[in-house]
């Protein structure tokens, strides 16, 4: 099966954003619940808005895409975000990736593990198909808070000229 990781970059010309509290976020960004509040977010460096401004804070026109490929998987929350803590910035909102794709299948990946859980380096991202959930945009067990799409969903992404985002194929994804 062929899917596609979504990639930010944090590349020094685009707007990068931190959540005040990671934990926070993490807590929220893969379940269908939502904050009791809006996240805060605030824009550290960068010069212009990309699609991408922080972990899981993705542009209005980027979930407009997922809405009109009629992805399933995903959820939005609403977010505080703030460029340099002096002026509000609108049109964002914080992704929640609730699709699961099956397990991590580091045979195929050809990961290598160090001490702890998380691969250490893998050649490409498979994953056990027989146990994914079937969503359009989904998150690996095993590999932390990435977002994965399908090819449909891919195309439609593709469609609005991605600035510091790319979509990157499961079989070219690797670690270093």
């Amino acid at each position: 099966m062929q899917f596609y990781e979504v990639h930010e970059h944090a590349h020094p010309a685009y707007w990068w954003a931190e959540p005040d509290s990671y934990e926070e976020l993490h807590k929220y960004c893969n379940t269908r619940r939502n904050p009791p509040k809006p996240l805060r977010y605030v824009i550290r460096h960068g010069r212009r808005p990309g699609h991408v401004v922080g972990e899981r804070a993705w542009s209005a026109s980027l979930v407009t895409a997922l809405v009109r490929s009629k992805a399933r998987g995903y959820g939005k929350f609403p977010i505080d975000l703030w460029y340099e803590d002096q002026e509000r910035v609108t049109g964002y909102v914080g992704m929640r990736v609730f699709g699961s794709g099956g397990p991590f299948d580091a045979e195929r990946s050809q990961a290598e593990y160090g001490r702890g859980d998380a691969p250490i380096s893998y050649q490409a991202i498979y994953m056990q198909e027989a146990l994914w959930d079937g969503s359009d945009i989904f998150t690996i067990p095993g590999l932390g808070y990435s977002a994965f799409v399908v090819e449909r969903v891919a195309d439609e992404l593709r469609k609005l000229k991605l600035k510091n985002v790319s979509l990157v194929k499961n079989t070219e994804c690797s670690l270093p």
